[in-house]
């Protein structure tokens, strides 16, 4: 990767961190200071938090005498509220003591119950409604305004850079953020707990390099089942090897800490053998203490969905953003696209499937976010020969259209860590010193 990181990401990369590095990316961005008139404030639930970023970031800008920029609100805080997961510690759900096999049972059930059902349509949220299935935009589309704001304010006559080259500059910093020039990145990813989806990974990689795609395969730590001479033809062609969970069924997320480090260290040789860097977690929940071991070791989790609805078994809630955040020591690399279990558990098969995924790509797309596919890699579902050619299908459709960039999660990853970096407060009069010749 040669290309320096966009301004776009680096500012990104600064909304989920302490607020003085957060302060520090909106400085670099306006060249000079930008802070907030509002006094941050607690919401009892996320419809009402939500709710609050459809105002426009730059309706009411003051200027103070020493020419910082005052703006309303306190979107720093309130983001963090949005975006944190909250679990009650040690709660282990009832589900979780259901065998797989029963789990898989239910959900059956559940697709019979409901038969089959029209193409799903994306709605417009409403002021006070919850998280949006399957695309919630309020966070992305606030963040993107605040920042398309602060750049009209910087070249503006009378502001930091006036009108002096301002087409230049301009089109540079709205410009495509992602490397390559790409509007918007792809990540595909494939989860696997069984022999039979370990066999499939050699096929499903070679797919997958012909559309100029690597994935990630996150798989269950049983090492009896890993064939390590395939998952090491798949990092050496650009692939990645991930962790799905640290034992079957995901129940980690919910033991003591002492006995989550002993899970990590019988997966130890697994990690180091095969660069592992990533997880995921089977049931998306990633309480504070699993998260505490995993950043002993591993550099980003990615179990978070951006918005999700109930599953049989279970609640879940969305993150809200589409993009890389930081969980308190962890980058969570959140999943952006409706994984194929769920839409298969909602009766969307076929044509339907490639109209939803579909869908929601183009929606990650216009927002400049990070598309992350989540598949799961057995026989009767992604793994099949008609589920992996829609895939296919899709995937082909985007490289076709351009604008994109396929990247596995660990240069994502990357690629956030290097943008956070970047934006530390130490180094951005340095930033703005240099912003000219870096674009």
């Amino acid at each position: 990767m040669t290309d320096p990181v966009h301004l776009y990401l680096r500012y990104l990369s600064s909304w989920d961190r302490d607020e003085t590095g957060f302060h520090a990316a909106l400085d670099e961005l306006a060249l000079r200071p930008v802070r907030f008139s509002g006094v941050p404030r607690q919401y009892d639930d996320d419809a009402t938090a939500l709710a609050a970023f459809m105002v426009d970031p730059m309706a009411a800008v003051t200027e103070a005498p020493d020419g910082t920029l005052l703006l309303p609100g306190n979107p720093h805080q309130l983001l963090r509220q949005v975006v944190e997961e909250r679990f009650r510690p040690g709660k282990r759900p009832g589900w979780h003591r259901m065998p797989q096999a029963l789990q898989r049972g239910l959900a059956s059930t559940r697709r019979l119950a409901r038969g089959r059902r029209p193409p799903m349509r994306l709605r417009e949220p409403r002021p006070g409604q919850g998280l949006i299935w399957p695309d919630e935009p309020r966070v992305d589309r606030y963040r993107r305004a605040l920042y398309e704001g602060l750049v009209e304010e910087r070249f503006r006559p009378g502001g930091a850079q006036g009108a002096q080259g301002t087409h230049r500059h301009r089109a540079s910093l709205l410009g495509p953020p992602w490397p390559e020039s790409s509007r918007y990145a792809v990540a595909v990813t494939y989860e696997g707990s069984s022999r039979d989806g370990m066999k499939l990974v050699g096929a499903v990689h070679e797919e997958n390099l012909a559309r100029g795609v690597r994935p990630c395969f996150y798989l269950a730590p049983r090492r009896a089942m890993w064939d390590h001479e395939a998952l090491e033809a798949v990092r050496e062609t650009g692939g990645e090897v991930g962790l799905y969970g640290l034992q079957p069924g995901g129940a980690a997320a919910h033991l003591r800490p002492g006995l989550i480090k002993r899970l990590l260290a019988r997966a130890a040789p697994l990690v180091e053998r095969h660069e592992i860097v990533g997880h995921r977690s089977p049931t998306a929940q990633v309480p504070s203490p699993l998260l505490q071991a995993l950043s002993e070791t591993l550099l980003y989790d990615s179990s978070i969905p951006d918005t999700t609805r109930c599953s049989f078994t279970a609640a879940r809630r969305g993150c809200a953003v589409t993009v890389p955040f930081w969980r308190e020591v962890m980058l969570e690399l959140p999943v952006t696209v409706p994984a194929d279990t769920l839409l298969r558990d909602l009766g969307y098969v076929g044509l339907e499937f490639l109209e939803v995924v579909r869908a929601k790509i183009r929606a990650v797309a216009r927002r400049h976010g990070l598309a992350t596919l989540a598949i799961r890699l057995e026989p009767g579902y992604g793994g099949s020969r008609v589920q992996r050619d829609l895939l296919g299908a899709i995937l082909e459709d985007l490289r076709d259209e351009g604008g994109v960039w396929f990247a596995s999660p660990r240069e994502v990853a990357a690629l956030w860590r290097e943008a956070a970096a970047l934006s530390e407060p130490a180094g951005v009069e340095a930033a703005a010193r240099g912003a000219d010749h870096r674009l």
